[in-house]
């Protein structure tokens, strides 16, 4: 009879790819994050330029 203790190779094998799966889900969920984030950062800046180079001289009065 075998030793309960130990897992079978397969059961093994699974939980390692899970283990790896997790870790790479993870990987590109914070990848994506920083990449929005990073998106998020440089639009605004877009935005905030063309404000102060076309907008505000159009709206004010000399």
């Amino acid at each position: 009879m075998a030793d309960p203790r130990t897992r079978p190779p397969l059961v093994h094998r699974l939980s390692r790819l899970t283990i790896l799966l997790v870790i790479v889900a993870l990987a590109v969920w914070f990848g994506t994050s920083a990449l929005a984030l990073t998106a998020v950062d440089w639009a605004t800046t877009v935005v905030s330029d063309i404000t102060a180079t076309i907008w505000r001289p159009l709206t004010e009065t000399s």
